[in-house]
């Protein structure tokens, strides 16, 4: 089935027959279920052309709609669909505004290609929302903060300075702490949450990761982001996204992944930039890391993030 129709079998076998010259010499079965390969056929078709199709009355004219191009793809392994669920933000003992949404937190896990037994850190690690995936794909995780008081917890019972109650911790813990986060989702607790700033880290370069995944502060105070963590109020973000603080960290956050990545190693990290003017020469650069993903996320009519994923190289 494809979106926006349904196909008869005698269609689908003329859309097999196009790969007709792929699979001619092919050996074995045919199974339908515990098939060792699964192959798949995708259609693509404009937005535009979907809607239309959707509103077509006639079922016949639908299917007469001709796509873009069929792709044959090769099924490698199944999405993380439930991502949300199991990663669930707002029922985590400690948590911010800032926390990273979980669904990106696997993402950003994913880029990194994080493996069992590896090693990944994260200098920016507020409420441990960007290592908690890879903890919870085996993998050793180091978290490093300038906010000692963060790294401590705080009592269930704070305020913040408008007097305001936090977040309620759904599990009631007196202490609310990125220890009980992990402890909650039952993962293994980091090796050390260490109170250090990139900018003066006291590591040696014997101190190696196989992976650095972090969301870099935007200078943006936690009451600037709204209930949803997705939507910015133009003053806060218009003001400090291009400012020389926020170079200089994600400068900073590049020397430290190219002194501390072991060879291959990936850093993955968000940059703040405005959508009309951001290039390649606003990405932070060192002679050792190679830029192999810059994807975008917007975030308002004027405002995006870019997911960058670096690699050290020899």
């Amino acid at each position: 089935d494809a979106m926006a129709c349904r196909y008869e079998m005698n269609e689908k076998i003329e859309r097999y027959e196009l790969f007709e010259d792929i699979f001619g010499d092919a050996k074995g079965q045919v199974k339908l279920k515990g098939s060792l390969y699964e192959f798949r056929l995708y259609e693509e078709r404009s937005p535009m052309v979907l809607y239309q199709m959707q509103n077509m009355k006639n079922k016949e004219d639908v299917r007469k709609v001709n796509p873009r191009r069929i792709v044959l793809g090769l099924k490698i392994s199944r999405g993380f669909t439930n991502a949300d669920k199991v990663f669930q933000v707002n029922k985590r003992c400690f948590q911010s505004t800032t926390s990273m949404e979980a669904r990106m937190a696997v993402i950003m896990s994913n880029l990194s290609s994080v493996q069992k037994n590896q090693l990944v850190c994260d200098p920016f690690v507020g409420s441990g929302g960007c290592l908690i995936p890879s903890a919870y794909f085996g993998a050793h995780t180091f978290g490093m903060d300038i906010d000692m008081a963060n790294l401590h917890g705080r009592l269930s019972s704070a305020r913040n300075r408008l007097g305001q109650e936090f977040f309620k911790c759904p599990i009631q813990s007196h202490v609310c702490s990125i220890n009980n986060n992990f402890t909650q989702m039952k993962l293994n607790q980091p090796i050390a949450l260490v109170g250090m700033d990139v900018f003066q880290s006291a590591f040696t370069s014997k101190v190696q990761f196989d992976a650095i995944v972090c969301d870099p502060p935007y200078g943006i105070r936690e009451s600037g982001r709204s209930e949803d963590s997705s939507e910015f109020e133009d003053r806060e973000i218009l003001s400090v996204i291009d400012t020389p603080m926020v170079k200089e960290i994600n400068q900073s956050l590049v020397k430290f992944a190219a002194t501390h990545l072991k060879s291959h190693g990936k850093l993955v990290f968000f940059l703040p930039t405005f959508r009309l003017t951001h290039s390649v020469e606003d990405l932070p650069t060192h002679p050792q890391l190679k830029v192999i993903y810059d994807c975008e996320q917007p975030l308002h009519r004027n405002i995006s993030r870019h997911l960058i994923v670096m690699k050290k190289c020899n």
